[in-house]
């Protein structure tokens, strides 16, 4: 990569590297989050519902 000067072109020192060497992790992370949050809502949707007159356990 080279700069542009008014005496003429330089370059620079090394390549520069945009990517974090942690950035595998994080993207693990938020996948796993992705998967828990997509869990819970899916159990959460899939709970039957329960009325305010109605009890937990129907054995009496």
């Amino acid at each position: 990569m080279s700069l542009s000067t008014i005496d003429g072109p330089v370059q620079t020192p090394g390549k520069m590297s945009l990517s974090h060497p942690l950035r595998p992790v994080l993207v693990t992370v938020f996948a796993l989050k992705f998967a828990v949050a997509s869990l819970l809502v899916a159990s959460a949707c899939l709970a039957p519902s329960i009325g305010a007159e109605s009890r937990y356990s129907v054995s009496d």
